[in-house]
């Protein structure tokens, strides 16, 4: 097997030190190995249970878990080789770096791409949230064994399954879009009922005096012209591969509709800081870029002037702590693990310490307003059971360190409970 070196386990721990979630698979199925295998989608396993899943008296196959909890991965899975290889041929480049393993019937290849969606597609799937995928060194229930034909040496390598993967942009029909085949930008439908090209519908004389002053985005002159060419125009010195990953962020960080907008303006940061051409940027030269966002996000948001969408990420930019795609409790802990102990904790115990310092970083991670912890997530984070954790945010909450804005639900698959620090 080409890279093979070692166990299931050795393997187990090579993947989730990528930041890929593996489970076990019951030998000779493809069913998991677990009454309850699904809130692994929201915590990570510990190396306990890692060993326990594929130590030397296990015979489990080894699957991966895609989606944010293993850091955006995403697989394409080909039912056929004849379909890989049509693929192969069209992206060369990509079939030469992505991760790619031999299946039971097909190829598997591996990308990273936050918060895709699974979907079938003609010739085999796209596998994200909610999905895994047995993985090398396993064994397919008819026996073939899973083999890398493209070895990872880390995480996937970050790709748009709309361009590479001929994944349909399903968001667009929930948005309001038509799907524009041709591959442009989506296609809004007007309020007459026909499909207009770039996000717009035709703008009126007085819509365009309005544009003058910043109230309604521009449009560019071209407007079936591809946002790669008008990127061209306002950020000439920028490469291509930049200009593509620009162009992903601001579609994938769309709002979907009406009292979405500051949210999204702050997934766009995120976004943005995870192309390291761009994290380092002053604001001046973001602007432009922030100005096309607001101009494709204009037909779903009801605040359109420019300036309250630039103001919100003025705000926001400085304030980002995890990129998009970043393994995100990992670096919560490590920022937290390091971080000084607030004040009002000192004295609390180690625990207290700690959970306040996590509890500082969640809020900061997410622009300084709420954020959202379970008491299994924050078991996991505390190395110590639920109950514990569950305690301790308690304490936190009647200490007044924290204050609940959104009351969980109880349960492995419940919602995580929303607060806010109050020091």
């Amino acid at each position: 097997m080409a890279g093979w070196d070692g166990t299931k386990l050795d393997w187990a721990r090579r993947y989730a030190g990528w930041g890929w979630v593996c489970l076990p698979i019951r030998h000779g199925t493809k069913k998991a190995a677990l009454s309850e295998w699904r809130h692994y989608q929201r915590q990570r396993p510990t190396d306990a249970e890692l060993t326990k899943w594929f130590g030397d008296c296990s015979r489990h196959e080894l699957a991966i878990l895609c989606g944010d909890i293993s850091g955006g991965l995403v697989v394409r899975d080909f039912d056929t080789h004849e379909s890989y290889e049509a693929w192969k041929a069209a992206h060369p480049d990509e079939a030469e770096r992505l991760p790619t393993a031999r299946t039971g019937r097909g190829y598997h290849v591996y990308g990273t791409w936050p918060e895709a969606k699974s979907q079938e597609l003609d010739d085999g799937e796209l596998r994200a949230t909610g999905n895994y995928v047995l993985a090398p060194p396993s064994r397919h229930p008819s026996g073939a064994e899973y083999q890398w034909v493209v070895t990872p040496t880390g995480p996937a390598p970050t790709v748009d399954p709309f361009r590479v993967f001929s994944a349909r942009e399903r968001n667009a029909r929930r948005r309001g879009h038509t799907e524009d085949t041709r591959g442009q930008r989506p296609l809004v439908a007007a309020p007459g009922g026909t499909p207009k090209a770039g996000g717009m519908t035709p703008r009126t004389e007085a819509q365009s005096a309005e544009s003058d002053h910043g109230d309604t985005p521009p449009t560019p002159s071209n407007g079936m012209r591809g946002l790669r060419d008008h990127l061209s125009s306002v950020c000439p010195l920028v490469s291509d591969d930049c200009k593509a990953a620009i162009e992903r962020a601001i579609r994938f960080s769309l709002p979907a509709g009406p009292r979405e907008r500051n949210k999204a303006v702050f997934t766009f940061c995120r976004a943005l800081k995870a192309i390291p051409e761009v994290a380092g940027w002053e604001m001046g030269g973001l602007v432009p870029i922030v100005r096309e966002w607001h101009r494709r996000a204009y037909p779903n948001i009801t605040t359109k002037d420019f300036g309250a969408t630039l103001a919100d990420f003025c705000n926001g930019w400085p304030k980002v702590e995890v990129p998009l795609g970043v393994p995100f409790m990992d670096q919560i802990l490590e920022r937290a693990r390091v971080a000084p102990v607030p004040v009002c904790a000192n004295g609390l115990g180690e625990k207290i310490g700690l959970l306040a310092r996590i509890c500082a970083e969640l809020q900061a991670a997410n622009g300084g307003a709420t954020f959202f912890l379970g008491c299994r997530g924050a078991g996991k984070l505390l190395g110590t059971g639920h109950d514990e954790a569950n305690r301790l945010l308690r304490l936190m909450v009647q200490l007044k360190l924290i204050e609940i804005v959104t009351p969980g639900t109880r349960g492995r698959n419940g919602d995580a409970t929303e607060y806010r620090i109050l020091w």
